[in-house]
């Protein structure tokens, strides 16, 4: 039961990460996009209704980073997954086959292709695909909207989408991506500080749910763990000039949140930010996401592995004497 418990909660995680990928879908920013990532996430949303049509194949190679946005380009790649299962003729799911397969090409750019072996495009529709209000489905299926859609994101990233098809044997649809010219921006004034592994470590907890501080104590046996489910008082301790190694703190809290917990900490002692670790189980309002985007501290999504807290501890503990 202890199994089917963990893995329901490790299916969940994944969901939730999933879903927030296509959750900001109006939000106009763009960053380095990892497209197997998003591919992961658009295959895991559409799952359904891929696997009962047909067998899918992953044929990942390594890809640069690309400028994106990641809700658009997750858009992108789920239209690209439902068109080819909605392309499947009636007959044995193990019949049907898509492919999804990631490549650089010769100029750098990440390839990806979607390819299946349905029923095709006529040759004398080939060159209406990307048109607006163009299908070839059935009224209930689609508008005609989404591979004119796709083509708009795929070239506001700097890319070109492109078709390719035999009547009855399948189609490919090939998105080519520049790799992105953004400096990877690191700060080393923020780096974690050195230590030595298995030393005990004095860890706070800030978390307004009294059951993650208690599992996190239980997880970490044989080290100090202090448990707050107040912001304010999480404050006045870490201000209070006592020791301690690492803060796991809850990024969304009612009152005084994680973000204000960091803020008033860190101007009073600067030098404490790399020692926080951010606990999230989504980062839902847009202040917080612009927060994390901006703030290169580490962020755990719930619900996560207790490994992964005791091996941040053992990584950050000071060592004893």
């Amino acid at each position: 039961q202890l199994d089917e418990a963990i893995h329901g909660a490790v299916r969940m995680q994944n969901i939730v990460r999933d879903l927030k990928t296509f959750s900001r879908i109006d939000d106009e920013r763009r960053g380095d996009v990892d497209v197997q990532s998003v591919l992961e996430s658009s295959i895991n949303i559409c799952w359904n209704e891929v696997r009962h049509r047909a067998t899918l194949e992953r044929d990942f190679g390594a890809t640069p980073p690309v400028d994106a946005n990641e809700s658009r380009l997750g858009q992108v790649f789920l239209n690209l997954l439902i068109n080819a299962a909605q392309a499947m003729p009636a007959r044995g799911v193990n019949a049907n086959r898509i492919t999804v397969r990631t490549y650089t090409d010769a100029k750098g750019w990440a390839v990806i292709e979607v390819i299946d072996n349905g029923t095709g495009i006529a040759p004398g529709r080939m060159s209406r695909v990307f048109e607006p209000f163009f299908t070839t489905k059935g009224v209930s299926e689609g508008t005609g909207l989404g591979l004119s859609i796709c083509r708009n994101i795929v070239r506001d990233a700097g890319g070109t989408i492109e078709v390719r098809s035999e009547l009855d044997r399948g189609a490919t649809f090939v998105v080519r991506l520049p790799a992105s010219t953004r400096e990877a921006s690191v700060n080393t004034s923020l780096a974690p500080p050195t230590a030595t592994p298995g030393a005990r470590a004095c860890v706070i907890v800030v978390d307004d749910e009294p059951l993650v501080g208690r599992s996190i104590r239980r997880a970490l046996r044989g080290h100090e763990v202090e448990v707050f489910t107040s912001g304010q008082e999480a404050i006045a301790r870490l201000c209070s000039g006592a020791p301690f190694d690492v803060v796991f703190c809850d990024l969304m809290m009612p009152q005084v949140s994680g973000m204000e917990v960091f803020r008033r900490v860190c101007e009073q002692c600067p030098d404490v930010a790399s020692r926080f670790v951010f606990m999230t189980g989504g980062a839902f309002t847009q202040p917080a996401r612009e927060f994390l985007e901006r703030t290169p501290v580490l962020c755990l999504e719930k619900p996560f592995e207790l490994r992964q807290i005791r091996d941040l501890v053992t990584e950050r503990a000071e060592p004893v004497d």
